[in-house]
């Protein structure tokens, strides 16, 4: 499951963004929208960027609970963090791969990229709801056995 977690994690990293003349991935947008952000004390004018960050922040704790749960023992607690974590990147995904704004479409470039992230994530979050499944079933017969 490891490894199926890293392969989310670089493939939503790997979404293509088109907007007017830049290309860029998602890691890229994430690290400098980010920094522009906090050096411009969070004063944004421009639409786009806008949506950016929202999909950035979103997307860098979703990727920061996905690498928390390598660390955590429990293993509830493990893949419920994996679980959250890949909600958060389903909604930053959202945010880049949906219209919302006129005149662009960066997002059909986001989308189509985003196909093997999506395939990834599910295969993945399968694993980690039939691991907790399987944790509560037995919790639940043993508890029913006494």
């Amino acid at each position: 499951m490891k490894k199926l977690k890293i392969w989310t994690i670089i493939l939503h990293s790997f979404i293509v963004i088109i907007h007017k003349s830049t290309i860029s991935v998602m890691f890229f947008i994430e690290f400098f929208i980010i920094q522009r952000w906090l050096a411009n004390n969070g004063d944004f004018s421009d639409s786009f960027t806008s949506l950016m960050l929202t999909a950035s922040i979103i997307s860098a704790l979703g990727k920061l609970l996905i690498i928390t749960s390598f660390y955590v023992k429990k293993v509830v607690v493990k893949n419920l963090t994996g679980i959250i974590g890949l909600v958060l990147l389903y909604f930053s995904f959202r945010y880049v791969a949906y219209p919302s704004l006129p005149d662009t479409d960066f997002h059909k470039w986001a989308f189509w990229s985003g196909i093997p992230f999506i395939i990834a994530s599910i295969l993945l979050f399968y694993q980690q709801f039939t691991v907790l499944k399987n944790k509560f079933s037995k919790k639940k017969s043993e508890v029913t056995d006494v």
